[in-house]
């Protein structure tokens, strides 16, 4: 009977951590791909300013680049994770005339 008790206590305390570890690897993951994007749509206006039309939509929020803007991220487009939305989703990239990057949702939202 003590071993059960004891193994509950140990459940009780390992899932809340367990779920905690979790939302901060998401939020680190969601920051790292913001990031990436930004990277990338900065090179993307550098290489392309004198010819774009502006504001640039570089990724439309449902997961389909715009401009040829796969080309300037290695692998595949990032996508928010799981356990920040319940679900998954796509990120929104846009540039100005001046070079500002706009990604939503942005580095610390979560």
């Amino acid at each position: 009977m003590v071993v059960v008790v004891i193994i509950g206590v140990l459940v009780a305390i390992a899932i809340p951590v367990y779920n905690s570890v979790t939302q901060t690897a998401a939020e680190r993951a969601h920051d790292a791909n913001a990031r990436t994007l930004k990277g990338a749509a900065s090179v993307w206006y550098a290489e392309n300013s004198a010819t774009a039309t502006f504001p640039a939509t570089l990724i439309d929020g449902d997961g389909d680049p715009q401009n040829d803007f796969e080309d300037y991220i290695d692998g595949e487009l990032p996508t928010i994770p799981d356990a920040l939305t319940g679900g998954g989703g796509d990120y929104e990239v846009s540039v100005s005339a001046t070079g500002q990057v706009t990604v939503i949702p942005d580095v610390g939202t979560y």
